[in-house]
């Protein structure tokens, strides 16, 4: 849930992977420990704790803060067996919440970000100069990508935060079955779908872009970035649906995967339109009854 102070952490010592993923842990073990097992739960908790503490030093307190919260709403949610996508949605909204309270330092941050981006570009262009590539020219351009992506942070934040809490939930449901514990399972992905209102919320974030203003700007810009990635994930799960319909050979969907990566943008757009009206239309519908109350309503 703090992938801005891990990003920061990563490009100064090089192991943002490492940082990353033990979030991930902590916050495992500290669901397990507040939901199924106080003793399991503690000792992960503890050792990953220390050992965050170990890499990072002082800076860790803020970002093992974090996993708290998060872990004690997806532990009160198994509890009490809610819907697996209302619990991965509810424990975001303290993530949203630091969002909203650091608008006002989006500059600030952006800045930070960009500059610690730089320098990475710097790295990468002073690799490749011993093939004989122009660095400086190298540099410029992988600037000028990473200078829109500092502008996206907020979105990349969010959508970090999503999936975390759902690698939380998918590695407790797999523990859970070798354990027996009792989980609401996950949707299968064919039958993941998008509510219809966040599909006007989408349209909102258009109409700010368009208003214009500096914030509005800054909110319908990460805004698309969060709405395109989960419409295409929805693509792709209305895609897999009607493979796994038609039974289509396996070569089939393999072509389909590399035409993706192959035309990438053009793919994922479409994918994400795809995506976005099946909040209305239904795709997978099959005339007796909708599927939308069978899917991940997100």
């Amino acid at each position: 849930m703090c992938l801005l102070l891990t990003l920061g952490y990563a490009f100064s010592s090089g192991i943002w992977v490492v940082s990353y993923f033990l979030g991930i842990a902590l916050a495992l073990c500290l669901t397990i420990f507040f939901w199924r097992s106080k003793r399991y739960g503690l000792i992960g908790a503890v050792f990953l704790a220390a050992l965050f503490y170990a890499l990072r030093g002082g800076n860790s307190v803020v970002f093992l803060s974090k996993c708290l919260l998060p872990a004690l709403i997806l532990s009160l949610g198994l509890k009490h067996k809610r819907n697996p996508s209302l619990i991965i949605f509810l424990a975001i909204i303290p993530h949203l919440v630091i969002l909203g309270l650091t608008v006002a330092h989006y500059g600030d941050i952006v800045f930070i970000f960009r500059d610690q981006l730089g320098e990475l570009a710097q790295r990468i262009a002073g690799v490749f100069e011993i093939f004989g590539i122009n660095a400086i020219v190298l540099q410029t351009k992988i600037f000028s990508i990473f200078d829109t992506l500092a502008q996206l942070i907020f979105g990349f934040e969010l959508l970090s935060s999503w999936v975390e809490v759902f690698l939380i939930y998918l590695l407790i449901q797999l523990i859970g079955d070798k354990l027996g514990w009792d989980t609401i399972k996950l949707t299968r992905f064919g039958l993941w779908h998008s509510q219809e209102r966040f599909g006007w919320v989408a349209l909102l974030s258009l109409v700010l872009f368009l208003v214009g203003g500096k914030l509005f700007e800054i909110v319908s810009k990460n805004a698309a970035l969060v709405f395109g990635f989960w419409y295409t994930v929805v693509g792709f799960s209305i895609s897999e649906y009607f493979f796994g319909k038609s039974k289509v050979n396996m070569w089939i969907k393999i072509l389909f995967y590399v035409f993706v990566l192959v035309t990438q943008i053009l793919s994922f757009v479409l994918l994400s339109l795809l995506g976005f009206f099946d909040s209305w239309l239904d795709f997978r519908k099959l005339g007796k009854k909708s599927l939308s109350n069978k899917g991940v309503n997100i």
